[in-house]
């Protein structure tokens, strides 16, 4: 891949990549270059939130929630609309959750044979069977 740097003071900034195919580094430079804040809504007020402070994103009861430095937050979306936007290190761990591998404590082994995940905030999931194989593959416990 070749990379050009064009310093311009007369320009907008502007980000153009030619690329064979949207992969992983494509969408992560597009995620970068978006911004990646959303818009939490507390009790407490309204905060703007970057995607690397975010656990996770919960969706309960039809509702979007964050977990993140500050708390739970309120997002005014769906889980369905905000993954695609997404940079590389968030992978769908259940039907409900979307998980920020960067921010996983730690995995918790159960009885009943599913694997849960410990965040480093505290907050608990688990991974879902269907999901289970792309996770072990991501955080490379699986080849």
């Amino acid at each position: 891949m070749k990379f050009s740097l064009i310093l311009d003071g007369e320009r907008e900034e502007e980000v153009v990549v030619y690329a064979r195919e949207e992969n992983e580094l494509v969408k992560a430079v597009k995620a970068l270059c978006e911004g990646g804040e959303l818009v939490g809504y507390s009790d407490d007020g309204i905060f703007k939130i970057s995607q690397h402070e975010i656990y996770c994103f919960v969706s309960e009861n039809d509702l979007l929630f964050a977990h993140t430095e500050k708390g739970r937050l309120r997002i005014k979306s769906r889980l369905s609309h905000i993954e695609p936007t997404l940079p590389p290190s968030f992978i769908r761990i259940n039907q409900s959750c979307i998980a920020n591998i960067n921010m996983i404590e730690r995995f918790d082994a159960s009885f009943s044979g599913t694997l849960g995940i410990v965040f480093k905030n505290g907050y608990r999931d688990y991974i879902s069977r269907r999901n289970m194989k792309r996770v072990k593959e991501r955080m490379g416990l699986k080849k």
